[in-house]
């Protein structure tokens, strides 16, 4: 988990079968804060798991912690278009964009995460964050 404006982001879930262990490591490495060492890993798995969701979405992760916002930007676009319902790369686009200036985008990705999260133990924060940028989802 990394801490963003009070919000925590997490890092993506280990996929299963085959790619399992490279992408626990991968998932370990990013919640104790060691981007580099875990995006060769990512970066592997990319390789071999294209259609997986939580691949780009660890990228971006990486990015986030390395403070490279349109490379994170890049991968997250990438999540999204392989799940578009994808709650923690809503989340993290949402904070990247309010980041940047960009509250319309940062208040459409908090309403997505909104969408699938509701009732989850960060929504109460979501929904704050969003109130800040003028709306009340």
């Amino acid at each position: 988990m990394i801490s963003a404006s009070g919000i925590a982001i997490e890092a993506p879930e280990a996929l299963p079968g085959k790619q399992h262990r490279l992408s626990a490591d991968s998932v370990r490495l990013l919640a104790a804060g060691k981007p580099a060492q875990a995006r060769p890993i990512l970066e592997r798995l990319a390789r071999l798991e294209a259609t997986e969701a939580r691949i780009p979405y660890g990228l971006a992760v990486a990015d986030f912690l390395e403070a490279k916002d349109e490379e994170a930007r890049k991968h997250l676009a990438q999540a999204l278009e392989l799940a578009p319902d994808y709650a923690e790369a809503h989340l993290l686009a949402g904070y990247l964009e309010q980041l940047g200036g960009r509250a319309a985008e940062a208040l459409a990705h908090y309403q997505a995460f909104l969408k699938t999260e509701a009732a989850g133990p960060r929504a109460e924060d979501v929904r704050t964050l969003a109130q800040r940028l003028g709306a009340a989802p």
